[in-house]
């Protein structure tokens, strides 16, 4: 009877036992539902999570093949400008060297003029002073004529009045 006794209480100890086991199974079986739920919203999170970084790895592609297409279109400028400069600037030293071969042209024809002036002037300031001179001989003799005139009439007339008297 004291096995009987045991028995019982083993018995009543492995129910209580199996009662505790089943009621741990069903936590483990309501912490594997949670588990698995939060599983299928992980498995749903990581799906969105896939699709914004695919989405993100495509907008970060397409940003840097257009960074790649606006250097390149960018490059291109540069040299086009780059072009135009040097094409400018070479127009401009061409047309700056035929403005100066013309303006030293026009002015070794200014000076051909003046010196042809210069002669034409000095010439006539020749001229003006070669008559300027015979008018002055001419002057100086009309002078000293007048006063050999005036000495002869002087001398003449002191005659005249010697004679008269």
């Amino acid at each position: 009877m004291a096995r009987n006794m045991n028995v019982e209480t083993q018995l009543a100890v492995i129910e209580h036992e199996l009662d505790q086991t089943g009621a741990v199974i069903k936590r483990i079986d309501h912490a594997i539902e949670k588990i698995t739920d939060v599983t299928a919203d992980i498995g749903k999170m990581l799906a969105v999570h896939d699709q914004r970084l695919d989405r993100g790895e495509k907008a970060t592609s397409d940003i840097f093949e257009l960074l790649e297409k606006r250097r390149n279109e960018m490059n291109e400028d540069i040299r086009e400008i780059h072009s135009r400069i040097t094409t400018t600037t070479r127009e401009l030293s061409t047309e700056i060297g035929n403005l100066q071969t013309c303006f030293l042209s026009g002015i070794e024809e200014l000076k051909r003029e003046i010196r042809e002036d210069q002669k034409f002037h000095n010439e006539k300031q020749r001229t003006l002073e070669d008559r300027i001179a015979q008018l002055e001989k001419w002057r100086y003799m009309l002078v000293g004529a007048g006063i050999v005139g005036g000495l002869v009439l002087n001398k003449l007339l002191t005659i005249m009045d010697i004679t008269i008297r």
